[in-house]
């Protein structure tokens, strides 16, 4: 496969991480620092032990850095018409394909190093709704924030000679832990990466997301209260997939640690996600997020 991969995509051999375009919330970041400091501290003798073994390998065994931080136009809740600015943060330290990294609001790691399976614990949180754009749905009682945690579990396929040069299949599954919406959720995303030149590089993904019926209910459904408050009709969504969505990140690398992202994502709402009047009548099947990050890779 990775013979294949090479007489397709010219070869490169600096090793840089994929972006994901996504927007951030606060809580996971905490957790996340704590991480960024106690992983490098366990890893620095392993490390320390590689420097006299050679460049080459000590450059495999090291630890690496990538950080970038900008900004986010995105759906004030999901299914909205509205936008909003959020801020923007991706982190991640790696060592020999072991990682602990925050994506936006979800921090997860890696377990298995050297491999091509991915496993692993993720946190993640899910953003209130409320204080939006949509009249209607403004009026509807407000969803707090939760925090949602389970695992994932992928394999991801990288080309030897180009490391930017890859393609994963994962699968992620998120159980509420706030009593807020008390269902599931998983995530199934389809990726892969490449180099287009020494210092341009695209990463795409193809995803979707399956929602329990507790789940559907509380960010789709309208019950009785809400339809009087909102002058929506009651809906009583069943679960099933939420939608399909695309997303592509285009990366620039000025110097040997700095660089831009710009990224999109598209979200069709499909089934009775996309039925429901809180998108149908108040919002819109079709969702966008739009990106902007400086890089920082070490």
């Amino acid at each position: 496969m990775t013979r294949l991969l090479a007489s397709l995509f010219p070869s490169r051999s600096v090793s840089r991480v994929p972006h994901r375009p996504v927007f951030c919330n606060g809580v996971p970041a905490v957790v996340f620092l704590l991480a960024l400091a106690v992983f490098p501290v366990l890893s620095h003798a392993a490390d320390t032990d590689n420097i006299n073994a050679g460049n080459e390998d000590y450059e495999r065994n090291r630890s690496h850095y990538y950080v970038a931080v900008g900004t986010a136009l995105a759906p004030d809740y999901e299914g909205s018409a509205y936008y909003e600015p959020l801020p923007l943060l991706i982190a991640r330290w790696v060592k020999r394909g072991a990682y602990a990294e925050l994506i936006g609001a979800r921090l997860r790691a890696n377990l298995i190093p050297e491999s091509l399976w991915q496993f692993g614990p993720v946190l993640h949180w899910n953003r209130a709704r409320g204080d939006v754009g949509s009249a209607p749905v403004e009026r509807m009682e407000h969803i707090d924030g939760t925090p949602e945690a389970g695992a994932f579990f992928g394999a991801l396929l990288r080309d030897p000679d180009a490391p930017r040069r890859q393609l994963g299949l994962e699968v992620e599954f998120l159980q509420d832990l706030g009593g807020v919406h008390n269902g599931y959720r998983m995530n199934l995303e389809l990726s892969g990466g490449w180099p287009i030149n020494d210092s341009l590089a695209i990463n795409v993904s193809l995803g979707s997301t399956y929602g329990s019926n507790s789940y559907m209910d509380t960010y789709f459904g309208v019950n009785t209260s809400d339809s009087l408050r909102s002058g929506l009709q009651p809906f009583d969504p069943e679960p099933g997939f939420r939608d399909i969505a695309f997303s592509a990140t285009l990366s620039y690398e000025i110097s040997g640690h700095w660089g831009i992202a710009l990224g999109g994502r598209y979200q069709r709402l499909l089934g009775d996600a996309a039925d429901s009047p809180v998108v149908a009548s108040a919002g819109s099947v079709n969702q966008y997020i739009a990106t902007l990050m400086a890089t920082y890779t070490y």
